[in-house]
Order: C-alpha cells, then sequence, then structure tokens
C-alpha cells in the first residue's frame, strides 16, 4: 500500500508542478501562493479530522504534535522555496532538482531513525541513481 500511496503522491506531485508554474506566469507572488498552498493543504485535511470514526479517534500526542509541527514548518518552508524556484526557472528543471528529497530522507533516516528504521543497500543504491538522474537532467538543460 505504501507503494501505490508514494506513485499516487509522485503523479499529483508531477501535476502540481506545471499548474503552479503556470499560476507563477500568469501572477508571480511566490509568497502569497504558498500561503494559499497552505490553505488549501489545512481545508483539504479537515474532512479527514472531523469525520467521525467510531471508536477510532485521532490520536493527538504532544510529542507525535511537535514533530509534525516543525516538519509542516519545513514543508512549508519547501513549498515556498520550490515556487520561488519556479516563479525564475523552467519546470523541467526546478522539479527534477526538488526531486533530490531521497537523498536528503536518506541522509536524515540514517541519522535520526537509527534502531527504527532499517536502510538497505538497494534503498542507497536506488537513491544514488535518483540523484544522478537529476544531475543529468539539470546538466543537460
Amino acid at each position: 500500500m505504501a507503494v501505490l500511496y508514494s506513485l499516487t503522491a509522485g503523479f499529483l506531485a508531477g501535476v502540481a508542478f506545471p499548474l503552479r508554474r503556470y499560476g507563477l506566469t500568469i501572477t508571480n507572488e511566490p509568497v502569497f501562493f504558498s500561503a494559499v498552498v497552505a490553505l488549501v493543504s489545512l481545508f483539504g485535511a479537515l474532512p479527514y479530522a472531523l469525520w467521525p470514526r467510531g471508536e477510532r479517534r485521532l490520536d493527538w500526542h504532544p510529542r507525535g504534535l511537535t514533530h509534525f509541527f516543525c516538519s509542516g514548518f519545513f514543508e512549508a518552508l519547501g513549498a515556498l522555496l520550490t515556487l520561488m524556484a519556479l516563479a525564475n526557472g523552467r519546470v523541467v528543471i526546478v522539479s527534477p532538482i526538488v526531486a533530490t528529497t531521497p537523498l536528503f530522507s536518506l541522509l536524515i533516516s540514517l541519522i535520526f531513525l537509527r534502531g527504527k528504521e532499517q536502510v538497505s543497500g538497494k534503498a542507497i543504491l536506488g537513491t544514488i541513481f535518483v540523484v544522478a538522474g537529476t544531475i543529468a537532467i539539470a546538466l543537460g538543460k
């Protein structure tokens, strides 16, 4: 199921990048549009958070919320920087560079998730290939 979610997320990001770039060609306001993206995300998540699920409720543990708050900060900053990059660059260059996420996820996972998640040699090799492909796309501009 995780693979299906990941592929769907990749597809949706592939749709979102050109839409963002097109929107920025009409009105070049990346800071404002990063706020719009955040609001749309909030409104999209509210029905899930408020939807009654019988006895199963959301677990709002304070320590977990702290991590998600920090994650949200980095995600929002990343979205803002992505929009700023799209405002100044071509989507076919910006999108692959932003897709270097696996490299940073791998490195940070090795540091912070040691003992909680195992990183295989195949995952490391796959990450190297993804980053090499990104470099090839960026250099081929």
